[in-house]
């Protein structure tokens, strides 16, 4: 995220990451934060929890961690993206993260998101992020196959890796 606030302010142009707006960035930091804290730290705990019961309640945290940062979005009416039509770097915070919803978290947890519909239809929302986000050619380009998923999780779905994330994640504190 450091890398991208640089490019940012390197390279504003022709394209910004940011919206114009001060309140717009503070928004932006906002939720990039919330990304770092609960959605990422919870997307490892599921996929390193080895019994049912911290597998569920890791599914149940990743999930509400999601549908938070799903409500905080402009309506799909305004366009598809965090803040409507404009890709930020909001958008770019979760893409990677959600890229491997398919392939990790399907393969090593059986995890589909919830159906679309409900209530508040928030994952119906999600899902037209996700699928502008992951048609989006920035993203398609700068993905990983697959199987090199498969490969660097597999030690994670085991709780076999030992990288300062996993210790991180196992001992409940933050990620480095």
């Amino acid at each position: 995220m450091v890398l991208l606030e640089y490019l940012e302010d390197a390279y504003p142009n022709p394209y910004s990451l940011l919206p114009e707006d001060a309140i717009g960035r503070a928004k932006a930091r906002i939720w990039i934060d919330h990304i770092s804290k609960k959605v990422v730290p919870a997307f490892y705990a599921f996929l390193q929890a080895q019994e049912k019961n911290k597998q569920d309640a890791g599914r149940e945290k990743l999930l509400q961690g999601l549908a938070k940062f799903v409500r905080a979005m402009a309506p799909a009416s305004s366009g598809p993206y965090f803040f409507g039509s404009q890709f930020t770097i909001t958008d770019i915070a979760l893409a990677p993260w959600v890229v491997r919803f398919p392939s990790v978290l399907k393969e090593y947890r059986d995890f589909e998101l919830p159906a679309e519909g409900g209530d508040d239809d928030v994952w119906t929302r999600f899902k037209i992020w996700k699928d502008a986000v992951m048609n989006r050619k920035s993203v398609r380009v700068t993905s990983s196959d697959e199987e090199r998923y498969f490969e660097v999780y597999k030690r994670y779905a085991e709780d076999s890796t030992q990288s300062e994330v996993a210790k991180a994640t196992r001992a409940g504190r933050a990620l480095p």
